[in-house]
């Protein structure tokens, strides 16, 4: 097999192994918001209690209270007639508690309304999260489904693929054959195996694994691993608009469309998979 044959081989097994990922991390994704949604199917409104600020209608008790015997001492003192000073002080007395009576059930009538109103307010929110649940699970299970189907035959093609034997078992994985396809596509080598004046892609490859050059830890990539890089980004990306995509559905369950954007991702994988086993019963990767 030539430099080109094995770049594309090797293109057609970084994207499948990309694919795979695409599918297995939005289908794990789904997993999560199915749980969530099943979770919110019985959602329920519960009555807040009454909050009423019972310390502080005590301490303004005592404080106006303090004011108000601040305020009828001099009339006492100044006053003449004990009588008409006892009167006076009976009535501030009896004006102050009937208007701190009525302070405190407007102060309570007031918690009792808040309490209503947010009651009101909860049962809104639980209506809305049941409609919300039901779309949502309704669209998962619809296309949950297609996400595996398309994580199986990615990986059913891959395995196909490695069968060939062009590239060595110990490197049939998304990490190698990655940075293999890098070292081909910017001429550091022309083959895969060593040849004289050529230390080839797994000599290469190994040597920069041991000096640490590179990983093969797709959670600590190194920046000078462009091919993965790109296509890690190109996971994330895909992931987050599909993931956008679903969440977009409106609450309206006749809203859900078949043809959604993860079902058209599906099936532009499943047109590549078929591509390129056609190229592999064409034995392309051999003869090309």
């Amino acid at each position: 097999m030539d430099k080109q044959m094995t770049m594309d081989y090797l293109k057609d097994i970084v994207t499948l192994e990309s694919r795979k990922r695409t599918a297995g991390n939005m289908y794990n994704r789904m997993l999560v918001d199915e749980k969530n949604c099943k979770a919110g199917l019985g959602a329920t409104a519960v009555k807040p209690k009454l909050q009423i600020g019972w310390k502080k209608l005590l301490i303004r008790y005592w404080v106006w209270g303090t004011v108000l015997g601040l305020m009828i001492m001099p009339l006492e003192v100044v006053s003449e007639n004990a009588v008409m000073g006892d009167a006076v002080l009976s009535i501030f007395i009896i004006l102050f508690y009937v208007f701190y009576i009525g302070y405190v059930v407007w102060k309570v009538m007031e918690a009792k309304q808040a309490q209503e109103n947010t009651y009101e307010d909860n049962k809104q929110y639980a209506i809305s999260t049941v409609q919300r649940s039901t779309t949502q699970l309704a669209l998962i299970q619809q296309e949950k489904p297609k996400l595996k189907a398309v994580y199986v035959q990615c990986d059913e093609t891959l395995q196909k693929l490695y069968t060939l034997g062009i590239v060595h078992p110990k490197y049939r994985d998304f990490v190698p054959c990655a940075m293999f396809l890098e070292y081909l596509g910017t001429g550091r080598t022309h083959s895969l195996e060593a040849s004289p004046g050529d230390k080839g892609a797994y000599n290469l490859y190994e040597e920069e694994l041991k000096f640490q050059i590179i990983s093969n830890k797709l959670d600590r990539i190194l920046q000078n691993q462009k091919v993965i890089c790109q296509e890690i980004r190109n996971i994330n990306a895909t992931v987050e608009s599909l993931y956008s995509s679903m969440k977009q559905i409106e609450t309206n369950t006749k809203q859900i469309e078949h043809n959604t954007k993860i079902s058209a991702w599906c099936n532009s994988v499943t047109m590549y998979n078929t591509s390129v086993m056609g190229k592999r019963i064409d034995d392309y990767y051999k003869f090309g």
